[in-house]
């Protein structure tokens, strides 16, 4: 169902100063979505990329907008994507396939056919030896997982790839191997947040989750005073709202002590810091940015699916429309049924 922004920018701006005024603590998730769901599309659209080029940050603007019930995106996307991945299809990496798998599958559109290429199949066929680093593998397992792709062996080498990366601290880097340069030896929030979305749905299996253990130890000893994370002690909005996603994916609830400081702030006071006056989402250097707005509010809607009990952020079944979706379900169902069975770690 269509849905849009019930808020405008301006009063955005203006509930914000509002609440600094009144020493608001934090805005409620609901009241960040809307403001990041009104900011994206003011600040990123479908007629600002060439043609033939392909543009990561609308990729996963679509996605998050889709996902949070915004499918204002949707037609104009599917008219351009078809030509921008014909455009380039020999030159895709497995971070492209995956990007692509999941932003078609939320905005709708058949990832086993975009300008002639099938997603699907590239990323469940691809030389996962040939990656060198960890999201585009946690994004394999999420793209196959996400509408019960049948694809046994591959899940059980995706996940042996993910557990054999883990650091000595718990954590999990955005390289899979540590090259030596003293960058890639310990963990990183971000990296370890998506791996653990990833795994999420094996933790009960006993080897995995005594890998997701160890994992969220290294999570906790990365929270920060605000309630947030980041590193290297300054906070971050991509790393605290990833945090989010993956609590949500692993079933716990973010307001667990484990995850509030002994002040009482929680992650919530911290991604609510992060929302500048215009209403986008604030990066580094402090202008609002895209590519932090649109993960904010994808992780945002992560959170509204654990309290409402819905389908979790990277089930896809929904969007494939009509009976699709009912065949997407019973395979999905199927496959984590056989994986019980018969999958080996």
């Amino acid at each position: 169902m269509k849905k849009t922004a019930k808020i405008t920018s301006v009063f955005l701006a203006l509930l914000l100063v509002f609440s600094a005024l009144f020493q608001v603590s934090a805005l409620t998730p609901a009241e960040m979505s809307e403001s990041l769901a009104t900011w994206l599309p003011e600040n990123i659209s479908v007629a600002d990329v060439e043609p033939d080029e392909l543009d990561l940050y609308l990729d996963w603007t679509v996605f998050a907008l889709a996902r949070s019930g915004y499918d204002d995106f949707n037609e104009d996307y599917a008219a351009y994507i078809d030509g921008a991945v014909e455009a380039n299809k020999d030159d895709l990496s497995l971070a492209d396939y995956t990007r692509l798998a999941m932003c078609t599958m939320a905005a709708g559109i058949d990832p086993r056919n975009v300008g002639g290429v099938d997603l699907i199949s590239e990323v469940s066929n691809y030389d996962y030896s040939l990656e060198t680093s960890t999201a585009p593998i946690a994004f394999s397992l999420i793209v196959l997982d996400s509408r019960g792709y049948f694809s046994i062996v591959k899940r059980n080498t995706l996940i042996n790839i993910l557990l054999a990366a883990q650091r000595e601290d718990g954590g999990f880097c955005y390289a899979l191997e540590d090259d030596g340069s003293g960058w890639t030896t310990n963990g990183d929030v971000d990296s370890t947040a998506i791996v653990l979305q990833a795994l999420a749905r094996y933790k009960s299996n006993d080897k995995v989750k005594a890998v997701i253990d160890r994992a969220l130890n290294f999570i906790q000893g990365q929270l920060l005073p605000d309630g947030g994370y980041g590193g290297w002690g300054s906070g971050s909005a991509e790393s605290t709202g990833q945090v989010l996603a993956a609590l949500c994916a692993l079933r716990i609830d973010p307001f667990s002590e484990e995850y509030v400081t002994e002040e009482g702030k929680n992650i919530f006071d911290a991604l609510s810091g992060y929302i500048n006056e215009d209403g986008g989402g604030r990066c580094w250097d402090g202008s609002s940015n895209v590519m932090t707005s649109y993960q904010m509010l994808y992780c945002l809607n992560a959170y509204e699916r654990f309290e409402n009990g819905g389908p979790d952020l990277f089930n896809t079944t929904e969007t494939a429309g009509g009976i699709d979706s009912v065949i997407f379900s019973l395979m999905r169902l199927f496959t984590f049924a056989i994986y019980g069975i018969f999958g080996r770690l």
